[in-house]
């Protein structure tokens, strides 16, 4: 009852995955009465690193640092800390497993113009299908206009002087 429509980030640049994380939001838009928007990125944005967590079982010394606590009935709570705790049987403990970098091009449309297009298609007749589906959105204006003339990106998008 709050929004009128709902636009998500989808930060992918295979069809497929961009497909797959939309689905449950256009689930959602559907269920909700609610267009959905799927938006894509376009600017430029450097390789990220992540953690990754395995299930570190029940051992007595369960010094952990990422923890799955519950919070109410339906609902559980994520907690990364700062140093390892043991917490007991409060909850799931994950210990640290390794690091995975994910190279820009996944998150990113920035210098593939010819790529961008037909994913863009591509992308758009695969979610016309979900009823919810509100058309599709490009972050930011800039970085996009940068792709359509094929000049370099700026950093910040451009912004309208105040009168």
């Amino acid at each position: 009852p709050y929004v009128d429509t709902v636009t998500v980030m989808d930060y992918r640049t295979r069809p497929e995955a961009i497909e797959s994380f939309a689905q449950p939001f256009l689930a959602w838009g559907q269920q909700s009465g609610k267009p959905v928007v799927v938006a894509l990125e376009t600017g430029p944005l450097p390789d990220e690193s992540f953690e990754a967590y395995r299930p570190l079982g029940w051992s007595t010394h369960r010094r952990a640092r990422l923890w799955l606590l519950p919070y109410d009935t339906d609902h559980k709570l994520l907690v990364l800390l700062k140093q390892g705790a043991n917490l007991g049987s409060a909850g799931e403990a994950f210990r640290f497993s390794h690091h995975v970098t994910v190279p820009a091009s996944r998150v990113t449309y920035h210098d593939q113009f010819a790529r961008f297009q037909g994913d863009l298609t591509d992308v758009s007749r695969r979610l016309q299908r979900w009823p919810a589906f509100g058309g599709m959105a490009i972050h930011f204006w800039g970085s996009y206009k940068a792709l359509l003339v094929g000049d370099k990106m700026p950093v910040e998008p451009e912004t309208s002087p105040t009168p």
